[in-house]
Protein backbone atom coordinates (compact mmCIF):
# COMPACT_ATOMS: atom_id res chain seq x y z
CA UNK A 1 0.00 0.00 0.00
CA UNK A 2 1.69 3.19 -1.08
CA UNK A 3 -1.03 5.86 -1.35
CA UNK A 4 -1.56 8.83 0.96
CA UNK A 5 -2.50 8.11 4.61
CA UNK A 6 -6.22 8.87 4.11
CA UNK A 7 -6.53 6.49 1.18
CA UNK A 8 -4.58 3.85 3.04
CA UNK A 9 -6.98 4.17 5.96
CA UNK A 10 -10.01 3.64 3.73
CA UNK A 11 -8.39 0.69 1.99
CA UNK A 12 -7.48 -0.91 5.29
CA UNK A 13 -11.09 -0.85 6.37
CA UNK A 14 -12.12 -2.86 3.31
CA UNK A 15 -9.13 -5.22 3.26
CA UNK A 16 -7.53 -5.06 6.72
CA UNK A 17 -3.74 -5.27 6.49
CA UNK A 18 -1.61 -6.94 9.13
CA UNK A 19 1.08 -4.31 8.52
CA UNK A 20 1.26 -1.31 6.22
CA UNK A 21 4.24 -1.28 3.88
CA UNK A 22 4.66 2.41 4.69
CA UNK A 23 3.99 2.15 8.41
CA UNK A 24 6.38 4.93 9.40
CA UNK A 25 4.45 7.39 7.24
CA UNK A 26 0.97 5.95 7.88
CA UNK A 27 1.32 5.25 11.57
CA UNK A 28 -2.12 4.72 13.13
CA UNK A 29 -3.98 4.33 9.83
CA UNK A 30 -4.52 0.62 10.51
CA UNK A 31 -5.40 0.79 14.17
CA UNK A 32 -8.69 -0.71 15.51
CA UNK A 33 -9.52 -2.47 12.27
CA UNK A 34 -11.18 -5.84 12.89
CA UNK A 35 -11.67 -7.73 9.63
CA UNK A 36 -14.06 -10.28 11.16
CA UNK A 37 -16.27 -7.52 12.54
CA UNK A 38 -16.24 -5.70 9.23
CA UNK A 39 -17.27 -8.70 7.16
CA UNK A 40 -19.83 -9.74 9.78
CA UNK A 41 -21.48 -6.35 9.41
CA UNK A 42 -21.42 -6.70 5.63
CA UNK A 43 -23.01 -10.15 5.98
CA UNK A 44 -25.77 -8.75 8.19
CA UNK A 45 -26.47 -5.99 5.67
CA UNK A 46 -26.60 -8.57 2.88
CA UNK A 47 -29.05 -10.72 4.81
CA UNK A 48 -31.30 -7.70 5.33
CA UNK A 49 -31.11 -6.95 1.62
CA UNK A 50 -31.96 -10.56 0.80
CA UNK A 51 -35.01 -10.44 3.07
CA UNK A 52 -36.28 -7.29 1.35
CA UNK A 53 -35.50 -8.71 -2.11
CA UNK A 54 -37.20 -12.01 -1.26
CA UNK A 55 -40.35 -10.23 -0.15
CA UNK A 56 -40.39 -8.09 -3.30
CA UNK A 57 -39.99 -11.08 -5.60
CA UNK A 58 -42.45 -13.29 -3.76
CA UNK A 59 -39.80 -15.60 -2.29
CA UNK A 60 -41.32 -16.85 0.96
CA UNK A 61 -38.41 -19.06 2.01
CA UNK A 62 -37.28 -16.54 4.65
CA UNK A 63 -40.64 -16.09 6.41
CA UNK A 64 -40.34 -17.09 10.09
CA UNK A 65 -42.65 -19.57 11.79
CA UNK A 66 -45.49 -17.45 13.25
CA UNK A 67 -45.57 -17.47 17.04
CA UNK A 68 -49.37 -17.83 17.05
CA UNK A 69 -49.08 -20.90 14.84
CA UNK A 70 -46.63 -22.52 17.23
CA UNK A 71 -49.02 -21.92 20.14
CA UNK A 72 -51.90 -23.40 18.15
CA UNK A 73 -49.93 -26.52 17.21
CA UNK A 74 -48.95 -27.07 20.83
CA UNK A 75 -52.62 -27.50 21.78
CA UNK A 76 -53.85 -29.68 18.88
CA UNK A 77 -53.23 -33.02 17.19
CA UNK A 78 -53.08 -33.72 13.48
CA UNK A 79 -55.86 -36.29 13.68
CA UNK A 80 -58.22 -33.89 15.39
CA UNK A 81 -57.47 -30.81 13.30
CA UNK A 82 -57.06 -32.51 9.91
CA UNK A 83 -58.61 -35.98 9.61
CA UNK A 84 -61.77 -35.14 11.54
CA UNK A 85 -62.41 -31.79 9.83
CA UNK A 86 -65.72 -31.97 7.95
CA UNK A 87 -68.00 -29.95 5.70
CA UNK A 88 -71.71 -30.11 5.03
CA UNK A 89 -72.77 -31.56 1.65
CA UNK A 90 -76.09 -32.19 -0.05
CA UNK A 91 -76.11 -35.65 -1.73
CA UNK A 92 -79.50 -34.98 -3.29
CA UNK A 93 -78.15 -31.99 -5.21
CA UNK A 94 -75.25 -34.04 -6.50
CA UNK A 95 -77.42 -36.97 -7.55
CA UNK A 96 -79.65 -34.58 -9.50
CA UNK A 97 -76.78 -32.81 -11.28
CA UNK A 98 -74.92 -36.01 -12.16
CA UNK A 99 -78.17 -37.54 -13.38
CA UNK A 100 -78.98 -34.52 -15.54
CA UNK A 101 -75.50 -34.43 -17.11
CA UNK A 102 -75.12 -38.21 -17.43
CA UNK A 103 -71.64 -38.07 -15.88
CA UNK A 104 -70.35 -41.20 -14.08
CA UNK A 105 -69.15 -41.45 -10.52
CA UNK A 106 -70.73 -41.65 -7.08
CA UNK A 107 -72.26 -38.46 -5.65
CA UNK A 108 -70.56 -37.08 -2.54
CA UNK A 109 -71.96 -38.17 0.78
CA UNK A 110 -70.94 -38.74 4.36
CA UNK A 111 -72.43 -39.08 7.82
CA UNK A 112 -76.04 -37.98 7.98
CA UNK A 113 -77.09 -35.24 10.31
CA UNK A 114 -80.15 -36.17 12.35
CA UNK A 115 -83.19 -34.35 11.04
CA UNK A 116 -81.34 -32.87 8.06
CA UNK A 117 -81.00 -33.80 4.40
CA UNK A 118 -77.37 -32.68 4.34
CA UNK A 119 -74.48 -34.91 5.36
CA UNK A 120 -71.03 -34.36 6.86
CA UNK A 121 -68.07 -35.14 4.64
CA UNK A 122 -64.73 -35.33 6.47
CA UNK A 123 -61.19 -35.25 5.16
CA UNK A 124 -60.73 -38.85 6.23
CA UNK A 125 -63.25 -39.95 3.59
CA UNK A 126 -61.49 -37.92 0.91
CA UNK A 127 -58.17 -39.51 1.87
CA UNK A 128 -59.72 -42.95 1.41
CA UNK A 129 -60.94 -42.01 -2.07
CA UNK A 130 -57.63 -40.40 -3.00
CA UNK A 131 -55.84 -43.63 -2.17
CA UNK A 132 -57.88 -45.44 -4.84
CA UNK A 133 -56.84 -43.16 -7.71
CA UNK A 134 -53.95 -44.44 -9.81
CA UNK A 135 -52.83 -44.99 -13.36
CA UNK A 136 -55.26 -47.87 -13.87
CA UNK A 137 -58.24 -46.47 -11.97
CA UNK A 138 -61.56 -46.58 -13.78
CA UNK A 139 -63.17 -43.31 -14.92
CA UNK A 140 -65.91 -43.89 -12.34
CA UNK A 141 -63.34 -44.09 -9.52
CA UNK A 142 -61.46 -41.00 -10.68
CA UNK A 143 -64.60 -38.91 -11.12
CA UNK A 144 -66.08 -40.03 -7.80
CA UNK A 145 -62.92 -38.66 -6.20
CA UNK A 146 -63.23 -35.41 -8.16
CA UNK A 147 -66.88 -34.89 -7.18
CA UNK A 148 -65.97 -35.34 -3.51
CA UNK A 149 -63.10 -32.83 -3.76
CA UNK A 150 -65.47 -30.37 -5.44
CA UNK A 151 -68.05 -30.89 -2.72
CA UNK A 152 -65.40 -30.35 -0.07
CA UNK A 153 -64.27 -26.92 -1.16
CA UNK A 154 -65.80 -25.63 -4.38
CA UNK A 155 -68.34 -22.88 -3.59
CA UNK A 156 -71.99 -23.57 -4.45
CA UNK A 157 -72.11 -20.65 -6.87
CA UNK A 158 -70.94 -21.89 -10.24
CA UNK A 159 -70.60 -25.50 -9.12
CA UNK A 160 -73.18 -26.80 -11.60
CA UNK A 161 -71.34 -24.97 -14.37
CA UNK A 162 -68.08 -26.62 -13.32
CA UNK A 163 -69.60 -30.06 -13.43
CA UNK A 164 -71.41 -29.45 -16.72
CA UNK A 165 -68.21 -28.19 -18.38
CA UNK A 166 -66.82 -31.74 -18.19
CA UNK A 167 -69.53 -33.16 -20.43
CA UNK A 168 -67.84 -34.48 -23.58
CA UNK A 169 -64.37 -34.05 -22.02
CA UNK A 170 -64.25 -37.11 -19.78
CA UNK A 171 -61.34 -39.07 -21.37
CA UNK A 172 -58.81 -36.23 -21.31
CA UNK A 173 -59.94 -35.07 -17.87
CA UNK A 174 -59.61 -38.55 -16.39
CA UNK A 175 -56.17 -39.01 -17.96
CA UNK A 176 -54.96 -35.69 -16.55
CA UNK A 177 -56.30 -36.52 -13.09
CA UNK A 178 -54.69 -39.97 -13.07
CA UNK A 179 -51.31 -38.53 -14.07
CA UNK A 180 -51.46 -35.61 -11.65
CA UNK A 181 -52.43 -37.81 -8.71
CA UNK A 182 -49.47 -40.09 -9.37
CA UNK A 183 -47.11 -37.11 -9.68
CA UNK A 184 -48.40 -35.48 -6.50
CA UNK A 185 -46.51 -37.80 -4.16
CA UNK A 186 -43.07 -36.99 -5.53
CA UNK A 187 -43.44 -33.76 -7.48
CA UNK A 188 -46.55 -31.71 -6.67
CA UNK A 189 -45.45 -28.94 -9.02
CA UNK A 190 -45.43 -31.38 -11.93
CA UNK A 191 -48.91 -32.50 -10.89
CA UNK A 192 -50.06 -28.89 -10.70
CA UNK A 193 -48.71 -28.20 -14.18
CA UNK A 194 -50.44 -31.29 -15.51
CA UNK A 195 -53.75 -29.85 -14.37
CA UNK A 196 -52.79 -26.23 -15.10
CA UNK A 197 -50.54 -26.35 -18.19
CA UNK A 198 -49.08 -23.06 -19.35
CA UNK A 199 -50.97 -21.58 -22.27
CA UNK A 200 -54.01 -23.76 -21.62
CA UNK A 201 -56.89 -23.74 -19.20
CA UNK A 202 -56.29 -27.39 -18.36
CA UNK A 203 -59.20 -29.74 -17.70
CA UNK A 204 -62.44 -27.76 -17.72
CA UNK A 205 -63.99 -27.17 -14.33
CA UNK A 206 -60.67 -27.30 -12.48
CA UNK A 207 -59.40 -23.93 -11.32
CA UNK A 208 -55.99 -23.43 -9.67
CA UNK A 209 -57.26 -23.91 -6.12
CA UNK A 210 -59.39 -26.95 -6.92
CA UNK A 211 -56.37 -28.50 -8.66
CA UNK A 212 -54.34 -28.21 -5.45
CA UNK A 213 -57.15 -29.92 -3.57
CA UNK A 214 -57.01 -32.86 -5.96
CA UNK A 215 -53.22 -33.15 -5.50
CA UNK A 216 -53.49 -32.93 -1.71
CA UNK A 217 -56.23 -35.51 -1.18
CA UNK A 218 -54.46 -37.88 -3.59
CA UNK A 219 -51.91 -38.31 -0.79
CA UNK A 220 -54.32 -40.46 1.19
CA UNK A 221 -53.72 -38.48 4.39
CA UNK A 222 -50.00 -39.21 4.72
CA UNK A 223 -48.31 -36.58 6.86
CA UNK A 224 -45.25 -36.44 4.61
CA UNK A 225 -47.25 -35.96 1.40
CA UNK A 226 -45.75 -32.85 -0.26
CA UNK A 227 -48.86 -31.53 -2.05
CA UNK A 228 -51.05 -29.06 -0.14
CA UNK A 229 -54.26 -27.12 -0.62
CA UNK A 230 -53.80 -23.49 -1.66
CA UNK A 231 -56.87 -21.30 -1.97
CA UNK A 232 -57.47 -17.56 -1.89
CA UNK A 233 -58.25 -17.52 1.82
CA UNK A 234 -54.96 -19.24 2.63
CA UNK A 235 -53.07 -16.92 0.28
CA UNK A 236 -54.64 -13.90 2.01
CA UNK A 237 -53.62 -15.25 5.42
CA UNK A 238 -50.06 -15.77 4.18
CA UNK A 239 -50.06 -12.27 2.73
CA UNK A 240 -50.76 -11.00 6.23
CA UNK A 241 -47.73 -12.98 7.44
CA UNK A 242 -45.48 -11.25 4.91
CA UNK A 243 -46.01 -13.17 1.68
CA UNK A 244 -45.95 -10.49 -1.00
CA UNK A 245 -47.48 -12.56 -3.78
CA UNK A 246 -50.98 -11.90 -5.02
CA UNK A 247 -53.74 -13.81 -3.19
CA UNK A 248 -55.63 -13.99 -6.49
CA UNK A 249 -55.71 -17.53 -7.85
CA UNK A 250 -55.28 -16.37 -11.46
CA UNK A 251 -51.66 -15.49 -10.70
CA UNK A 252 -50.60 -18.84 -9.21
CA UNK A 253 -47.94 -20.33 -11.43
CA UNK A 254 -46.23 -23.64 -10.80
CA UNK A 255 -43.39 -21.68 -9.21
CA UNK A 256 -45.80 -19.98 -6.83
CA UNK A 257 -47.26 -23.32 -5.78
CA UNK A 258 -43.77 -24.73 -5.29
CA UNK A 259 -42.78 -21.85 -3.00
CA UNK A 260 -45.95 -22.33 -1.00
CA UNK A 261 -45.38 -26.07 -0.48
CA UNK A 262 -41.71 -25.50 0.40
CA UNK A 263 -42.60 -22.83 2.96
CA UNK A 264 -45.21 -24.93 4.76
CA UNK A 265 -42.89 -27.93 4.68
CA UNK A 266 -40.14 -25.89 6.35
CA UNK A 267 -42.55 -24.52 8.96
CA UNK A 268 -43.73 -28.08 9.68
CA UNK A 269 -40.14 -29.27 10.24
CA UNK A 270 -39.36 -26.32 12.50
CA UNK A 271 -42.53 -26.86 14.52
CA UNK A 272 -41.76 -30.58 14.82
CA UNK A 273 -38.35 -29.79 16.33
CA UNK A 274 -39.73 -27.18 18.70
CA UNK A 275 -42.75 -29.16 19.88
CA UNK A 276 -41.17 -32.61 19.98
CA UNK A 277 -43.89 -34.22 17.84
CA UNK A 278 -44.35 -34.78 14.11
CA UNK A 279 -46.23 -31.82 12.62
CA UNK A 280 -47.86 -32.21 9.21
CA UNK A 281 -47.75 -29.32 6.77
CA UNK A 282 -51.50 -29.71 6.32
CA UNK A 283 -51.96 -28.78 9.99
CA UNK A 284 -50.50 -25.41 9.04
CA UNK A 285 -52.80 -25.19 6.02
CA UNK A 286 -55.80 -25.71 8.33
CA UNK A 287 -54.52 -22.98 10.66
CA UNK A 288 -54.07 -20.55 7.77
CA UNK A 289 -57.61 -21.31 6.59
CA UNK A 290 -58.91 -20.41 10.03
CA UNK A 291 -56.86 -17.20 10.08
CA UNK A 292 -58.55 -16.14 6.86
CA UNK A 293 -61.97 -16.95 8.26
CA UNK A 294 -62.30 -19.61 5.55
CA UNK A 295 -64.26 -22.17 7.52
CA UNK A 296 -64.48 -25.20 5.19
CA UNK A 297 -67.96 -26.00 6.42
CA UNK A 298 -69.11 -22.58 5.26
CA UNK A 299 -68.42 -23.44 1.64
CA UNK A 300 -71.55 -25.52 1.33
CA UNK A 301 -73.86 -23.78 3.79
CA UNK A 302 -76.28 -21.35 2.12
CA UNK A 303 -75.65 -18.80 4.88
CA UNK A 304 -71.89 -19.34 5.00
CA UNK A 305 -69.00 -17.67 3.26
CA UNK A 306 -67.78 -19.51 0.19
CA UNK A 307 -64.26 -20.82 0.16
CA UNK A 308 -62.54 -20.80 -3.20
CA UNK A 309 -60.95 -24.19 -3.76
Amino acid sequence: MSGPPALCGVYSRVYPQPRCCREPLHRGAHESVDGHEFFASIGGTWRMFEAVRSSATGDVSCLPLPAALRVHLSTTTRHGSVHDQDVSVDPTWWRTVLGDTGLPGDPPGGTRRDGHTRELLCRRRLFELGDTVGHRSSPETVLSFLWHVMAWGSPPRGRRRRVSSLVGRIPETVDALRTACEQAGSDPVAGYRTLRPRGSGGPPGLGPALSTGVLYFAGGGRADHPALILNEGIAAALHAQGWDLSPTAAHWSGRTYDRYCVLLGRWAREASRQLGRPVGADEIEVWLSCQAGADPAASTRPEGRSRQL
